[in-house]
């Protein structure tokens, strides 16, 4: 009778243990999905124009991106992938924020010799 109720828990448990195995397969599926979704959404072409002017922007853009790299011309508009706009916008994001820390520095420092 013991050796029943062993028999009888072991196959409960083995039958739990491929429950969980096969909602693990299911999520680790679904995880690849979404990667493959998202690779194929940054690989759209979007059209990008990047300001110009006669001065410190009037030379063309090199961005590179793993194993892609584009020279975007300013002041016309382009098709690049959707990686590459979002680059471009992370640097320029980026530059801002690093914009910001050297204004509030410098105000730091110029309050702290006072």
């Amino acid at each position: 009778m013991a050796e029943t109720k062993n028999t009888a828990r072991l196959e409960k448990e083995i039958e739990e243990l491929r429950a969980a195995l096969n909602m693990k397969q299911i999520q680790e599926a679904e995880k690849i999905s979404a990667i493959r979704a998202n690779e194929e959404y940054m690989k759209q072409p979007v059209t990008i124009k990047l300001f110009k002017d006669n001065g410190k922007y009037r030379d063309d853009v090199y961005v590179a991106v793993n194993d892609r790299s584009y020279l975007i011309k300013r002041g016309v508009e382009v098709t690049v992938p959707r990686f590459i706009e979002q680059a471009l916008k992370n640097s320029l994001s980026q530059d801002e924020y690093v914009a910001s820390l050297v204004e509030k520095l410098q105000s730091d420092f110029e309050k702290s010799n006072r």
